[in-house]
């Protein structure tokens, strides 16, 4: 039985012709491989011979091409029919269409044909089929760090906003609730790994007024503990400045942190925790604003200030930085081994506890006071000794 024309003149199988899918995937499964059909009037007429007016190895040339021609042909009949051909076969046929056409140039839409399970696997770095001069590109990110941000119980007002305004300059941050201050440190390990984070930055706070900074690779360490002064959040300093959230920071680093050894450590840390994975979910591909960090006095100075472009003219621009915010202070106490325990790799040699600050101040203050009262009785005394009237004896003669 031959084939129907409709009006535009395309070939359409006739229902006799054709079977329902099941009773296809069901004869594939048999191995069950019919041979094709032939209608009376492709058996009747032979294929005419092509002639050939150059000689015989034009014609042999052209024989060569038309039964190329023939055979793509036939196959792409058997992908769209679904007849005959292996899964093998029918891969081969797919990635042979795909190079053409992506050499050519020119745009398919012939892969809704194909069932999904016999599509080829784009590879990246491979020319896209679709669009000219166009290579396929991963859309999964490769660098998946996960930093664990979360804190202790009694932070004030001041150290929780300082908490969320590191939350939100990191998208690739992982919150927690609150850790007893009771806890032991280590327990961070288990609750980071549950998680699935690498990395964490854990505020921990005491007597509600000094705040501690910890950074840590998780599971094996380094990590690193902070004493944090100067805390600055973006809600108090309401400066001008303004980034898109989610965003990748451009890091910058102090000359110093190419120099000492504890500094370079540091750096290394810093670029794990704070820098944004490339093609992260939950980041936007702009580069916007930077994370500064200075050494200065000892300290590490930390700002974060957006990149401005202000064009003067249309070939002039001039880049500026406008602080946004928050602002601190990073007082080195210790580089530990491991995270959150192990041995000392490096101690501040000029750093001193707020306790023991405290309690010099109130002695200073102390020693002042008892100065002052001291100087103020010897003065009384001397003011006695200089003002006391001398004796009349003639004084009581009248009494």
């Amino acid at each position: 039985m031959g084939r129907k024309r409709t009006r535009d003149g395309a070939a359409k199988a006739s229902p006799a012709a054709t079977r329902s899918r099941k009773e296809k995937r069901h004869a594939r499964k048999k191995g069950i491989v019919e041979e094709p059909v032939m209608s009376d009037s492709s058996s009747a007429s032979p294929a005419p011979e092509v002639a050939s007016s150059d000689g015989e190895e034009d014609g042999d040339q052209d024989g060569a091409a038309s039964a190329s021609s023939v055979g793509s042909v036939d196959s792409e009949l058997a992908i769209e029919e679904g007849a005959g051909l292996s899964l093998a076969e029918t891969m081969e046929v797919v990635r042979a269409r795909a190079e053409a056409e992506a050499a050519e140039g020119v745009e398919s839409g012939d892969d809704d044909l194909v069932h999904p399970s016999k599509k080829v696997k784009r590879i990246a770095g491979t020319a896209h089929p679709r669009k000219a001069n166009t290579l396929w590109t991963t859309p999964k990110y490769r660098n998946k760090q996960r930093t664990l941000v979360f804190g202790t119980r009694g932070l004030t007002t001041r150290f929780r906003h300082l908490l969320n305004d590191l939350r939100l300059l990191l998208p690739h941050s992982k919150k927690e609730v609150k850790m007893d201050a009771k806890d032991k440190l280590y327990i961070i390990n288990e609750i980071a790994e549950l998680k699935a984070c690498n990395s964490c930055i854990f505020f921990e706070a005491r007597k509600g007024q000094d705040l501690y900074l910890w950074i840590s690779r998780i599971p094996h360490g380094p990590s690193v503990k902070f004493h944090v002064l100067n805390i600055h959040t973006l809600d108090e300093l309401k400066l001008t400045g303004n980034a898109l959230r989610g965003s990748r920071p451009v890091l910058s680093f102090d000359a110093a942190f190419d120099e000492l050894p504890a500094l370079k450590l540091l750096k290394e840390i810093f670029i794990q925790v704070f820098g944004t994975p490339n093609r992260h979910p939950k980041s936007k591909p702009f580069v916007d604003h930077v994370l500064n960090f200075a050494y200065i006095d000892g300290k590490i100075w930390f700002r974060n200030y957006q990149m401005f472009d202000e064009q003067k003219t249309a070939r002039d621009a001039d880049l500026k930085l406008v602080e946004i915010g928050p602002r601190m202070v990073l007082n080195i106490v210790r580089i530990f081994d491991g995270s959150f325990c192990g041995a000392t790799l490096y101690e501040n040699p000029n750093y001193v506890s707020p306790n023991l600050a405290r309690h010099i101040r109130r002695k200073q203050t102390a020693q002042r006071q008892h100065n002052r009262s001291r100087n103020a009785k010897e003065l009384r005394r001397k003011n006695n000794i200089i003002y006391q009237p001398e004796y009349n004896e003639l004084a009581d003669v009248f009494a």
